[in-house]
């Protein structure tokens, strides 16, 4: 009888149920194990893909590899994208809409856009890879994490996601609330919620028409605000904390932005708006293109960063199984 060869990946069935190791810092696997490549591309940090195990027969010494991508059903992770783009939206646009009555304010609505991000990024992670925008879709279809196919069914998505947000946002307005905050309608507050620039920008209205942010400054602030949070957001995609490191960012840039464009940083947020407000106000419509074109962009360079300069451990670079950082007999990972 030969003896496996330990060195020699095994392909796990697919109904099989990985085990997850714990770290001695309670951490699992997922939060902590290099990413391993295979030819096509997939990874440990990939949350559809199917793992086997390689390494001493003792199963306790074994480390995940990745032998081909499988997971959630592709309509399965759409369903997670639109409901996320959904809550993402609900949040970013309601707590704008009804900031007066709130007394929220810039920093509130920041913060509780940053919130429900981390929130979803937790919940969704594992299913679809919480993109819950289309920057970050394209981002990840540069690096070369999803198809191009699946990335524009996730924007696809996303947007009808949000849309069906405003637009129930729209029904919750009082009939009379529009007068009392000094209003003309419903669609005329949510107007005001709308993504722009020069006249439409939020300093506009508060300097009462003296000074205001240009296209220019609109393009710039958008455009390096939502690279950031691309970058962040493909860069921790592979641990659950990343979801913190992703809301906190998504917040800081929230309040950069929103004194210029009361803050998009996200395509759908802003077309959804745009179409839901259009008979009020047909401006948001006219200039959302440079939110698509800011929001593609930034995506697309923290892709092309992610792919330039990602790690990437190949199968043959794989961590030493011999060595005293990996015990064969609590299933656990030392951490330096």
């Amino acid at each position: 009888m030969s003896t496996p060869d330990p060195t020699t990946p095994a392909q796990t069935e697919p109904d099989a149920a990985v085990p997850e190791l714990e770290t001695a810092t309670g951490e699992s696997t997922a939060d902590v194990v290099p990413e391993l490549e295979t030819g096509t591309g997939a990874t440990t940090a990939d949350p559809t893909a199917v793992f086997a195990w390689s390494g001493p027969p003792d199963a306790d010494a074994a480390i995940p590899v990745v032998v081909e991508r499988e997971g959630y059903p592709l309509l399965t992770r759409i369903a997670a994208e639109a409901f996320g783009s959904f809550a993402l939206v609900l949040v970013a646009v309601g707590a704008l809409l009804y900031t007066q009555l709130s007394g929220a304010g810039t920093l509130g609505v920041a913060l509780a856009t940053g919130l429900v991000l981390a929130g979803l990024t937790i919940a969704f992670g594992h299913v679809s890879g919480a993109h819950m925008t289309p920057a970050v879709s394209v981002g990840a279809a540069i690096a070369g994490r999803i198809g191009a196919v699946d990335a524009v069914l996730y924007v696809v998505a996303q947007v009808l996601g949000g849309v069906v947000a405003v637009a129930a946002l729209l029904v919750t307005v009082p009939a009379d609330l529009p007068a009392g905050l000094g209003s003309e309608s419903a669609t005329a507050m949510l107007a005001a919620a709308a993504n722009g620039w020069g006249d439409s920008s939020p300093l506009f209205v508060v300097s009462g028409g003296a000074v205001t942010f240009g296209l220019a400054a609109a393009l710039v602030v958008e455009l390096l605000a939502t690279a950031v949070v691309v970058a962040v957001v493909l860069s921790n995609r592979a641990r659950r904390s990343g979801a913190v490191a992703v809301g906190l960012t998504f917040s800081a840039l929230l309040l950069i932005a929103a004194p210029v464009t009361n803050g998009a940083l996200n395509p759908a947020r802003a077309t959804a708006v745009a179409l839901v407000a259009l008979g009020s106000s047909t401006t948001p419509l006219t200039q959302l293109w440079l939110f698509w074109l800011t929001g593609l962009l930034g995506g697309a360079i923290a892709g092309l960063g992610a792919l330039a300069f990602g790690r990437h451990t190949t199968l043959d670079e794989a961590p030493d199984l011999t060595s005293p950082e990996w015990t064969e007999d609590e299933q656990t990972i030392v951490l330096d």
